[in-house]
């Protein structure tokens, strides 16, 4: 009798230590895109639709995401080249995969013409994330 409870209670410490390794594992898995080099990361535009001002917008709503996602405060698109206008207006199709730097509070300036302020467009101010009048 003793030896069955002790086979009982070792395959429920199995069971026990395989659901926490797999709790452990699952919460190691996150949607955040991984970053192509110390400040570089692509946004996806997969699933963005409609005209260019509002894929644009969407665009860097997402561009903002990711960059808060990895600890950044600013973003800078640098590709496809000419993305941005002088404005700050995202002038990419629906659906382009944009490549951003990112930059953290205190290693720029400031938003300007090029530079995102990603807290700034995550609050849904899109007109003065970038410094610029649009």
């Amino acid at each position: 009798m003793a030896d069955s409870t002790c086979r009982t209670s070792g395959r429920a410490a199995l069971i026990g230590a395989s659901l926490l390794c797999c709790l452990a594992l699952a919460a190691c898995a996150h949607p955040i895109r991984p970053m192509l080099g110390e400040r570089t990361i692509q946004v996806s535009g997969r699933g963005i639709v409609g005209d260019r001002g509002a894929a644009g917008n969407a665009m860097l709503v997402r561009a903002a995401q990711v960059t808060l996602d990895h600890g950044f405060r600013y973003f800078r698109v640098v590709s496809p080249p000419g993305a941005m206008d002088q404005r700050g207006t995202l002038l990419t199709p629906p659906g382009t995969t944009i490549t951003i730097e990112v930059y953290r509070n205190g290693e720029v300036s400031g938003p300007g013409p090029s530079l995102q302020d990603a807290m700034a467009i995550a609050g849904g101010d899109l007109h003065q994330a970038s410094g610029a009048d649009r």
